[in-house]
């Protein structure tokens, strides 16, 4: 889970190296922090919403972890690996 949302955050262009992530899914919210740094989520009007929503409720669902339709929050702390 930690490592997809590695790749989702890279693909957004966010700073690297990243030390740190969260993200929070709350309704149709979607936050993203980056070493304690929100990233702008408007970018291409709202289709990296949908995009980060539905590929974290879609694994989340799969995997079974938890009610994908609720509010997720998901924290990575990573060590310097880049």
């Amino acid at each position: 889970m930690g490592n997809v949302c590695v790749g989702i955050t890279r693909s957004l262009k966010t700073p690297q190296p990243i030390r740190t992530l969260k993200y929070e899914l709350e309704g149709k919210d979607v936050r993203i922090e980056v070493n304690r740094e929100p990233v702008p989520m408007d970018l291409n009007s709202g289709f990296s919403k949908i995009i980060v929503d539905s590929t974290i409720r879609g694994m989340i669902r799969h995997l079974k972890l938890d009610d994908p339709d609720g509010n997720i929050r998901i924290e990575v702390d990573r060590e310097l690996q880049d």
